[in-house]
C-alpha cells in the first residue's frame, strides 16, 4: 500500500489561526467599532498618522465586509499591518472627531482585526519600478530598518540590509515579549522583506565587521537606521568620522537625514532616541526617500513635510 504523503510543515502564521468562537467574537468586535464611525472629513486621524495611513479609508471599507480590500489599502502605506495592529500608540485616535460626542474609534483595533482575518499567505504588495543600477546598504533591521529596505527595494534598487544579531526584527523579536507581539505576527509581517529579494546578511557589526568605509566602497547609498543601542556602536566606532549629539545619538538633519558624509543618512532611534514602532517607521521611510532623491539627483529639501506631525484640519 502507498504510504500516505507528508502533511506540509505549516507557515508560522498558519498555526493557531482564529476560528470557531474566537473567529466569531473578533468579527463582532470590529463590528461593534465600526458601527460607531461616522466617516466624516476632514479626516484628523489621516493627518495625524506619522505614515498617513488611510484609516477612514479602510474603516469604510471594513464596515462594507471589503476586509481584504481594506487590509490591501493598510498595505499600500504600512507593509507591517499586523505588527501595527498590536504595537502602533495610535496618536490617530487622539484626533478622532467621535471624541466630540463620546470616545474615539478604535483604529488600531481595526488594523489588527485585518490582519488576523486574512486567510492564508499574506498578500503583499510586491510591485516595484524598474530595476536600478545603484546598490543601497541599510544598516539596521528595527522598525526604521525595515520600512527604509522596503521602501528602496519597492523604488527599484538592489538593497543589503545589515544586521549585527542572528535575525532580523530588532526590537519586534528581540526586546518585545510574545505575549505583547506574537512572533506569528512578526514573521508574518517580515516575510516581505524574503518576497522582495532583500539580501539580508546577519551576524554584521559595521565597526567590527565591516567599516562604514567600506560600505561607502561598495554601495551607492548607505542608510544608519539602526535602534538606540546600535546608535551608539556606530558612534562607538573609530572609523565613522560621526560625531555625536548631547544625547548620544547620531546627528542628522531632521528634514533631509543626512548625516554630513555624502551619500550617508541616518534615521530611526539612533537619530531620534528611543522612539515609538509607527514614529521608527516614519523616521525610515524619510530617511529612504532622501536617499532615493539623492540617487536620482533631485533637491532634498523641495516639497518635504515637516518632521513634526501634520497640522490637523478643522
Amino acid at each position: 500500500m502507498a504510504e500516505a504523503a507528508a502533511r506540509p510543515v505549516p507557515l508560522p502564521w498558519e498555526s493557531e489561526a482564529p476560528e470557531g468562537r474566537e473567529q466569531s467574537r473578533l468579527v463582532h468586535l470590529a463590528d461593534e467599532i465600526l458601527e460607531r464611525c461616522r466617516g466624516e472629513g476632514p479626516a484628523n486621524c489621516v493627518a495625524r498618522c506619522p505614515l498617513h495611513v488611510d484609516a477612514r479609508g479602510y474603516v469604510q471599507l471594513t464596515k462594507e465586509g471589503r476586509y481584504q480590500e481594506a487590509l490591501q489599502l493598510v498595505r499600500d502605506k504600512l507593509p507591517f499591518p499586523g505588527v501595527l495592529g498590536y504595537l502602533c500608540a495610535h496618536p490617530c485616535e487622539l484626533h478622532c472627531k467621535r471624541l466630540d460626542e463620546d470616545s474615539a474609534i478604535r483604529i488600531r483595533d481595526i488594523k489588527r482585526f485585518l490582519a488576523d482575518w486574512e486567510p492564508g499567505e499574506p498578500r503583499h504588495i510586491l510591485d516595484r519600478e524598474t530595476q536600478r543600477s545603484e546598490k543601497v546598504a541599510v544598516v539596521g533591521s528595527g522598525p526604521a530598518g525595515l520600512m527604509a529596505a522596503h521602501d528602496l527595494a519597492r523604488a527599484g534598487y538592489s538593497v543589503t540590509l545589515f544586521e549585527k544579531e542572528s535575525e532580523i526584527g530588532g526590537c519586534l523579536v528581540h526586546k518585545i515579549p510574545a505575549f505583547r507581539l506574537p512572533r506569528k505576527v512578526v514573521d508574518r509581517d517580515l516575510s516581505i522583506i524574503s518576497a522582495l529579494e532583500i539580501d539580508v546578511r546577519t551576524g554584521m557589526r559595521v565597526g567590527r565587521d565591516v567599516s562604514l568605509e567600506e560600505l561607502r566602497g561598495e554601495f551607492q547609498a548607505v542608510l544608519l537606521v539602526a535602534g538606540f543601542g546600535g546608535g551608539l556602536d556606530l558612534l562607538r566606532g573609530s572609523d565613522h568620522g560621526l560625531r555625536r549629539t548631547i544625547r548620544d545619538t547620531v546627528p542628522a538633519d531632521p528634514v533631509t537625514c543626512e548625516t554630513g558624509i555624502p551619500g550617508v543618512f541616518a534615521g530611526g532611534d539612533a537619530v531620534s532616541g528611543p522612539a515609538t514602532v509607527i514614529q521608527a517607521l516614519a523616521l525610515g521611510r524619510r530617511c529612504a526617500e532622501s536617499a532615493h532623491r539623492h540617487l536620482t539627483g533631485r533637491d532634498l529639501r523641495k516639497g518635504r513635510e515637516d518632521p513634526l506631525p501634520a497640522r490637523l484640519l478643522w
